[in-house]
């Protein structure tokens, strides 16, 4: 089974979305869906049972991923138990740097606080959410700051032909 889906796993995988996507457009196009305007739909006065029905497929489709992704990890872990430990310390860096945003992150500002206001959002919540951007900030930087250093390394360490 395994071999099967490394090989056709991504044709697979392709298929059975267009599939779902067809499918939807169809759901779609023959609803009460396409007789209203955008800020209809946006405020609730439009008939949404098809943009429920892909919310939902979507929803199923993202708890699957989930389930075979964690279901390959530990496959992947019991066969090779070096590769996993390498994995567990990358995980536990992504999680230092997440405490150390959420920490490390202060007070919100004007424009933040009265959205916190109005979609009531708790300061747990808050923080959490504040934790993750910057997180998400902290690993862009380090992305760029090793993407820059890579190239002038490659740059040094090459010999010219000049």
């Amino acid at each position: 089974m395994y071999e099967l889906f490394k090989k056709y796993g991504s044709i697979f995988g392709f298929g059975l979305g267009t599939l779902l996507t067809v499918i939807y457009v169809l759901w779609a196009a023959g609803s009460d869906y396409g007789s209203y305007s955008v800020p209809e739909m946006v405020s609730g006065e439009a008939s949404t049972s098809a943009i429920g029905y892909g919310i939902g497929i979507s929803i199923v489709l993202c708890v699957l991923a989930v389930v075979f992704i964690f279901a390959f990890a530990i496959m992947n872990a019991i066969k090779n138990p070096k590769m996993a430990m390498k994995s567990l310390i990358g995980l536990g860096v992504l999680l230092v740097v997440f405490l150390v945003s959420y920490v490390a992150i202060g007070q919100d500002g004007q424009v933040v606080s009265d959205l916190v206001e109005q979609f009531k959002i708790a300061a747990g919540e808050s923080s959490f959410i504040n934790g993750m951007l910057g997180t998400g900030i902290a690993l862009l930087v380090i992305a760029t700051l090793g993407a820059i250093g890579f190239e002038v390394y490659n740059a040094v360490s090459k010999k010219s032909s000049f």
